[in-house]
Formats: C-alpha cells, structure tokens, sequence
C-alpha cells in the first residue's frame, strides 16, 4: 500500500511521540509498504534515511506553530500526491484513519490546545473542526475511523462527542521502547545501568519518568517516597527522569531523601533505566496514552499506577492479578502504602510475575500489526 503517516513536528527525542510514526513507518516499510510522512517540520531528515518526508518547513522555529497553515498546506499536497490511505496523527491533517498521539488531558477545560476533550470535537462522520483553526469547520468526508489507544482515551473521547461512536475503534496502543529480545541481554543492560548509578543489587528501584517535572505526579512521588525512606526501608531507591530536573532535586534536599534519589534528565537511552528498575511508578490523573505503563509492562515491571492513568486496563495478567497496585488517589500517603506493600519481597514477585505475563503483549510489532490491519480495512485503492 501507499501510506501516508502525517504528523506535526518530527524531533529526535527518545519517548516523543513522534518517535511512535518514525518507528511505525520504518516497520511499514520493512513490510513492504511504500510510506511518505508528511508533516510540518523534520528537525534533520539524514537522521531517518530510510524514512520519506514532505516537510511544509524546512526547521522548526521556537514554539511556532501554525495549525490552519499546516491543514490547508497538507489539503493540498494530499489532493497531489497519489495513495491508498492517510494515517493521521494530528488533528489538523484528514485522514481515513486517525490516530490521535496526544497523552494530556486538560480535564474539564475544554477550550486549551491539545486538551482531549475539544479534540474529540474536531471528528463527526463527515467533518472535522478544529479550534486550531479559528473555529472554522471544513466539510471532509474522508475521516471514516478513529483510534483510541487506550480505554482512557476512548471514554474521553466519547465523553466529549459521543457522535463520533460509530467511528471509533479501540487499538490497544504500544511504545517503540522495547527490551532486548534475550532475557539475559535485558539483565545484563539493567546490571550495568545499576553500576552506573551506584545502585546496590540488593536495592529496589522506583522509577519515574515524564517529560516534565511538573507533570504525570512526579512531585507527590517524590513526597510518598521520602515518607517510605524516613519509615526505615533501606533497600528503598527512587530514579526520576525528566526535562529541567532541578525543581525535584531541591524539593528532594527539602525532603531529606536526596541521598536515595538517581536524577537524570530526559535520556537518550531510557531503555536502560527500565531494565535497571523494579517498579515504575505513574500516577498520572489526566494521562490519555499510558505510555510509561506500557513500557514497564514491556520490560516485566509492576506498575503502580492510578484509576486515571489510561494504560491500566493492560496490567492485569491472563489471571486477572494485577501487576502491581492501581490506587484511587494521587495522595503522598496512598502512594507510601502502594510503595511499601510492594517493598515485600513475596508481593513484589508475585507482581513481576504477572508483569512478565503481560510483557509478550506489548510488543510494539503486535501494535504495528493492529495498524495494518486497520489500513488493510480503510484504505481506498486509486
């Protein structure tokens, strides 16, 4: 097939979401598909050599960003280019099938950019309106599927358009971050790392990750973790990965934990400190996409996580046991009891157990294989 994958800024970031198309359409067309992405900026296009762009500008400027410009930019080279499907990432580019890879919600605000609550309102069966464009609607019938990654995202969606019903599909999502395929590799990746950040074997690691320390929870794990660290659990380490990392490391010293603390910046090898943790923690209450969840699953790792952080739905094993604790609160105390409840040695290995279960399911091949699928059904051959 002749696929488009269309997008807003392709950046060179481990854990961005454009990370999710580039790896998507590598895979497409290792499969034989012909793939073009379009989108409205590549920050260096010799990083994907074998990848195709139609960039609408050649760098990306500051925090431009101009979603009318890029839909009707993007209107017209898709009525120029022939292919059997568009595959739309972004809200400002039509597409037969779109995926919406935004994993923050606003909550009830509706009016903010990116919230999912307006974007849901951007898709009906013949149009889609964008805010983005100054409220201004274009009669397009070619959206006829769009695909929740998670039941998070899908409940928000219907929340907010509950017209678009007959459109939506649910396409359990996955993440490019993958451990190594043999067991032993992924041990030994996860020893080394633990060397690197002078973690003793016998330590049990939290892990947070978010793209911004003001995000996903990350202060209320840093409180819940000093609470189990003054409880007297030695054994106790906490890995905080982000942009601008200052902020947790001053409340960290406020806190007295910063000894027990590993604070990196946003890393170009998160792989590693997935393979080096035994617990992510994730209590995001607006997440939409649950891409940290579905990475620790990846690797084997319990999650604990909260009723709100959209991913959840995938932690329970075969069994029906959960692999590791969803609470109902981003509270410091519920956290500390989810922290030390998993600091048992018999509940943890029950919780990696099912963890490892689950891990075969998330593999980022099974994701593009559902993506093909759903290309295979709605394309339109020319």
């Amino acid at each position: 097939m002749r696929l488009i994958l269309a997008f807003e800024h392709v950046r060179r970031f481990v854990g961005a979401h454009a990370q999710v198309v580039t790896e998507l359409a590598q895979r497409l067309g290792r499969r034989g598909h012909e793939v073009t992405i379009l989108c409205d900026t590549v920050t260096d296009p010799a990083l994907y050599p074998d990848l195709h762009f139609i960039a609408r500008r050649p760098f990306h400027v500051g925090g431009s960003h101009r979603p009318a410009m890029l839909h009707f930019w993007a209107r017209r080279v898709l009525a120029s280019r022939p292919h059997d499907l568009v595959l739309s990432f972004h809200p400002a580019i039509a597409g037969e099938v779109m995926v919406p890879l935004f994993g923050f919600d606003f909550g009830p605000d509706r009016v903010r950019r990116g919230g999912w609550r307006s974007l849901a309102q951007w898709f009906d069966p013949r149009r889609m309106e964008s805010r983005w464009i100054g409220r201004r609607s274009r009669r397009d019938g070619r959206v006829r599927c769009v695909a929740a990654l998670s039941e998070g995202m899908r409940e928000s969606l219907l929340d907010a358009a509950p017209e678009i019903e007959g459109l939506l599909r649910l396409v359990p999502g996955a993440s490019p971050i993958e451990p190594p395929a043999e067991d032993a590799a992924r041990r030994a990746l996860g020893e080394e790392t633990r060397a690197i950040l002078r973690l003793e074997p016998t330590d049990i690691v939290f892990l947070w990750a978010a793209k911004a320390p003001h995000q996903k929870g990350g202060a209320a794990v840093l409180r819940a973790f000093s609470e189990v660290a003054a409880l007297g659990h030695p054994s106790a380490r906490l890995i905080m990965a982000c942009e601008d990392p200052w902020p947790m490391h001053d409340l960290a010293v406020d806190l007295d934990c910063d000894e027990r603390l590993r604070l990196v910046s946003r890393t170009r090898e998160m792989e590693r400190l997935l393979a080096a943790a035994d617990i992510g923690v994730m209590p995001a209450e607006r997440s939409m996409l649950g891409r940290f969840v579905w990475e620790c699953l990846a690797f084997g790792v319990p999650v604990i996580a909260n009723t709100k952080t959209a991913g959840t739905e995938r932690m329970r094993d075969p069994q029906e046991r959960v692999a590791g604790r969803v609470v109902s609160s981003t509270r410091p105390e519920a956290l500390r009891e989810a922290m030390i409840g998993l600091l048992n040695a018999a509940h943890l290995d029950a919780a990696r157990r099912s963890a490892q279960a689950i891990a075969p399911s998330m593999r980022f091949d099974l994701f593009v294989d559902r993506i093909e699928a759903l290309a295979r059904e709605f394309a339109r051959r020319r």
